[in-house]
């Protein structure tokens, strides 16, 4: 049995999702993406997939809902970009796409930061185990993502 104590050192990084729209679209594709319970749809307006990569990143970006706020999207060519506006502050976003086409998406950059749950934060940087000791004491950085 081992002792892990809490630091909550990691540097904060932001999480980045990438979506890469595939050269097989056509005017009748919908893309939804959900986050926090709440979807933004999108219906393809032309097969040119190049043109839909910027409005979707439109569609996303007006938004109203307050965890999609919380989440930038950009684009460039065939690619849409979804970055956490502050940094160490996870998102899940899922993606769908109904119609012939396809698209990919992959999180390039992985959320870290000083309250979550991952090896970095403990003094040990190990994770703790089931008969591990672990102790929060003397630190003002709340553990508050990564526990579920």
């Amino acid at each position: 049995m081992a002792t892990h104590r809490w630091t909550g050192d990691q540097p904060a990084i932001a999480q980045v999702l990438t979506i890469t729209l595939a050269e097989d679209w056509d005017a009748t594709e919908v893309v939804t993406l959900t986050c926090g319970g709440e979807s933004v749809v999108y219906t393809a307006g032309s097969a040119v997939e190049t043109d839909e990569a910027p409005l979707l990143r439109d569609a996303w970006n007006a938004s109203t809902f307050g965890a999609h706020a919380e989440i930038t999207a950009t684009s460039s060519g065939l690619t849409v970009t979804l970055t956490a506006g502050t940094a160490g502050v996870p998102f899940t976003v899922t993606v769908s796409i109904t119609g012939t086409g396809t698209l990919s998406y992959v999180h390039t950059t992985g959320n870290a930061g000083p309250n979550i749950w991952n090896a970095s934060n403990f003094d040990s940087a190990a994770w703790p185990v089931d008969a591990d000791t672990v102790i929060f004491e003397n630190s003002s950085v709340s553990l508050l993502y990564g526990l579920s």
